[in-house]
């Protein structure tokens, strides 16, 4: 099940240049991203083992009869499909705490500069505001003796006005730059509020969730605690393959998991049960 890898263009000689691009034990992480090469290779991981323990399970839900031979290809494909989906939510859906600081150091920076200017500003001319009181200093500030002609007067004084102007122009640029930012900064806040949600762990938790009702028949359950809940226990095993934590802090996909419930309805339901999720290569 797990997706394969287009091999390379073939030499001069008729062979790849790297047939074990045809094998995934030979694949790296950086051929596979976002997607960790151990997800497409034999070495049994995590979502493996926790979704083959609801084979023989004692306790309902179990994998399907007609899917036990299928069940560690489906679990790795939604793995795969799982991973891409919640990078893909970062990228689209940053948390504050991976920009916010970023866009207020900018801010900062930019009111620091507008200070800056001011301070050389005032100290050129403590009653200047425009370009034309600040020229005379920077014409004479570049002077080396006495011009010698009266053109080569008029080009200094013209050059001194310009780059005056530019200095004055980059106070208002940085000045509003400094006013956008925070502008923008206020705006995604609100789109992406500091709260327990994470589009990341919702996109990854959701594809998950398809391939259980596939593989299982039920809807995962709605229990908070791991140790009574095997769907969470798949989450969390797959959370690890793809991370190579210790702990995936099971209790924070809590509201993933509430998300991915309430966003299947009755209809969704049948039809995964039925037809299998939309990423599934084929039907099993």
């Amino acid at each position: 099940m797990a997706s394969q890898k287009t091999p390379p263009e073939a030499d001069s000689t008729g062979e790849p240049e790297e047939a074990f691009f045809d094998d995934p034990e030979k694949w790296t992480d950086e051929d596979t991203a976002p997607v960790p090469a151990r997800a497409f290779q034999k070495e049994s991981l995590g979502i493996d083992e926790a979704l083959k323990s609801r084979i023989k399970s004692p306790r309902a839900p179990r994998i399907r009869s007609h899917l036990i031979d299928y069940v560690v290809p489906i679990g790795r494909r939604a793995l795969e499909v799982a991973i891409k989906e919640a990078a893909s939510q970062k990228e689209l859906n940053p948390r504050p705490s991976e920009w916010e600081h970023e866009w207020s150091r900018i801010a900062d920076a930019s009111q620091d500069a507008v200070a800056a200017l001011a301070r050389l500003f005032r100290a050129i001319d403590p009653d200047g505001k425009d370009a034309e009181h600040f020229a005379p200093f920077i014409r004479q500030s570049r002077a080396d003796g006495i011009e010698a002609s009266k053109a080569g007067f008029s080009d200094a004084a013209e050059g001194a006005l310009r780059d005056a102007r530019l200095l004055v122009a980059a106070k208002q640029i940085i000045g509003k730059l400094r006013a956008d930012t925070l502008t923008r900064r206020d705006a995604l806040l609100v789109l992406y509020p500091s709260s327990s949600q994470d589009r990341q762990k919702r996109a990854f938790v959701r594809i998950l969730a398809e391939g259980w009702i596939f593989l299982t028949g039920k809807m995962p359950g709605k229990n908070l605690d791991p140790s009574k809940n095997p769907f969470l226990r798949v989450v969390e095993a797959a959370w690890i393959d793809w991370h190579q934590v210790k702990n995936s802090d099971a209790a924070a996909f809590g509201e993933a998991l509430n998300a991915a419930i309430s966003s299947i309805d009755e209809a969704q339901l049948n039809w995964l049960r039925a037809v299998g999720p939309g990423w599934l290569p084929g039907r099993v």
